[in-house]
C-alpha cells in the first residue's frame, strides 16, 4: 500500500504506511529505500538520507540505493 501511495504521489500516506511496515519488518532494505523515497519526495533529505544509509547496513551491495 505504501508503495502504491508512493507512485501516486501521495508521499505523506507512503510515509506514514512504510514507516509502519518497517516496524513488523524492520531489517526491510526494500522498504527502507521506499520510506527515503517518501521523505526525499517532501524535501526532508536528512530523513531520506538516514533512510538510504539504512538500507546500506542492511545490504552493503545494495548498488541502487548509491544512485
Amino acid at each position: 500500500m505504501g508503495n502504491l501511495a508512493l507512485a501516486r504521489g501521495k508521499a505523506a500516506e507512503a510515509e506514514a504506511l512504510l514507516a509502519r511496515a518497517l516496524l513488523f519488518q524492520p531489517g526491510d532494505a526494500d522498504t527502507a529505500v521506499c520510506l527515503g523515497n517518501a521523505q526525499a519526495m517532501q524535501g526532508r533529505y536528512p530523513s531520506a538520507i538516514e533512510q538510504y544509509r539504512y538500507a546500506l547496513r542492511l545490504r552493503p551491495g545494495y548498488v541502487e540505493v548509491r544512485f
